[in-house]
């Protein structure tokens, strides 16, 4: 084959691998709801192993006596994009049980290979190959150790980089991924080098592989964080120095635990009133580094008289279940205010107002289409709706009160509209499709 023709045919192969591997990853990732993050977290650490043996042993051919490893190419490479997308998602406290659920279990693996071996083992059977686990457990052990270096080195790049340049999510991904893929290949390489004496060349093209690699992951994350996690994007990250990174890996588990408490309204789970002016401001300060932030003003149509025609436990049941529907749309609890009463509240940083607006079309459908439980019968019949005002900083108010005003003027102006509307700058009504 030529030159071309190989390169190309290899590249595809490895282009299918990735596809197959961040396709099942991400399907169980936004399935997370039902499933639980622990499924996402176990197919991920089970392919480590895989991930060890193919970066030690298996190396595919490339043209002018290259070669590179699947495992390390594609499977690292992967999985590091995934533990920083869990970040930017979910928090640094979801993203460290990926890599200490590792580092337990190849330490477990480790001992119990070294257990094991001290049986009298029958004649039959092949024989155990506890060389090999020998070499793949320091070899697992060392990449989980840099796994973790590289979690805490990802995060505080991506923070400083996301605060510092004005990149597109794809370019922040990628531009974080090849430095930290740098570091790693570098690191890992001198195992592998020192284990079983691998030539420099592989190294070479091992980090290039990485880098178009973390190019295409980048690509097709930033796609799916934009269509399927909007509150992906959203959530404030405040610049902080690599000790305060690692205090977070380290300790943000047991601070939420604590916190929760504190920053929850107690019926509806979502964040109280009180974390308005503190997200406020935070989404202010990077407004005024040129970054747009959008409110979500919302209120429960009619709210009043489903309490006075079916008592308040109904009313309760209601902003329950409408606090859920919102969160589902946001991407959880702590990206909703519950505001006061039966009004609702939603930042949305880094979004322009037109991007917004469909943000609050998307919350506007899930309640109209919501189906109510918990209810008496004679409520059975009972379809709720909501008002939404949007406003934008700076175009709407360059201060939290003049961004609040605009947005709560823009929702009256839903309800004056006929209510179950959205309604954004200059008055413009959008009623959006459920």
């Amino acid at each position: 084959m030529s030159t071309v023709s190989t390169l190309s045919w290899q590249a595809g192969l490895l282009s299918l691998e990735l596809c197959a591997y961040l396709g099942l990853l991400l399907l169980l990732f936004r399935m997370r709801e039902f499933l639980g993050i622990g499924t996402f977290l176990c197919a991920l650490g089970s392919l480590h192993f895989l991930e060890t043996w193919l970066a030690a042993t298996v190396f595919v051919s490339l043209p002018y006596g290259l070669a590179l490893s699947p495992g390390s190419v594609v499977l690292f490479t992967g999985k590091l994009m995934m533990i920083l997308m869990v970040y930017i998602v979910q928090d640094a406290g979801s993203a460290r049980q990926a890599v200490y659920g590792l580092f337990a279990g190849n330490i477990l693996m480790f001992a119990l290979a070294f257990i094991i071996r001290w049986h009298w083992l029958a004649e039959f059977g092949p024989a155990p190959a506890f060389e090999m686990l020998d070499q793949m457990g320091w070899l697992m052990l060392w990449g989980t150790t840099l796994l973790f270096i590289d979690c805490i080195l990802a995060i505080l790049l991506y923070e400083k980089i996301s605060r510092s340049f004005t990149m597109s999510l794809a370019l922040r991904l990628w531009v974080t991924a090849a430095i930290v893929l740098s570091f790693d290949q570098l690191a890992f390489f001198s195992a592998l080098r020192l284990t079983i004496g691998l030539p420099w060349s592989a190294a070479l093209a091992g980090w290039l592989g990485k880098l178009a690699v973390a190019a295409l992951c980048a690509a097709i994350l930033s796609f799916y964080l934009r269509r399927c996690e909007p509150a992906a994007t959203l959530v404030k990250r405040s610049s902080r120095q690599l000790g305060d990174i690692f205090d977070v890996l380290t300790y943000r588990q047991r601070y939420e635990q604590l916190a929760a408490a504190s920053d929850r309204d107690a019926l509806t789970g979502v964040l109280h009133r009180g974390q308005f002016d503190l997200l406020g401001r935070q989404g202010m300060e990077d407004a005024s580094h040129g970054k747009p932030l959008s409110l979500v003003l919302l209120d429960i149509d009619h709210f009043k008289s489903i309490n006075d025609r079916f008592g308040h436990p109904a009313g309760d049941a209601v902003l329950r279940q409408v606090a859920e529907a919102l969160a589902g749309v946001l991407g959880g609890p702590r990206q909703v205010i519950r505001y006061g009463g039966e009004e609702f509240a939603a930042f949305l940083p880094g979004l322009e107002h037109e991007r917004a607006l469909a943000v609050a079309a998307k919350l506007r459908a899930a309640v109209s289409s919501l189906p109510l439980d918990g209810l008496p019968p004679e409520a059975a019949a009972l379809r709720v709706t909501v008002s939404i005002g949007v406003a934008t900083s700076p175009a709407d108010g360059q201060t939290l009160g003049h961004l609040l005003d605009m947005a709560d003027a823009r929702l009256y102006a839903a309800k004056n509209a006929g209510r179950d509307k959205v309604v954004g700058e200059r008055g413009f009504i959008a009623q959006a499709s459920a």
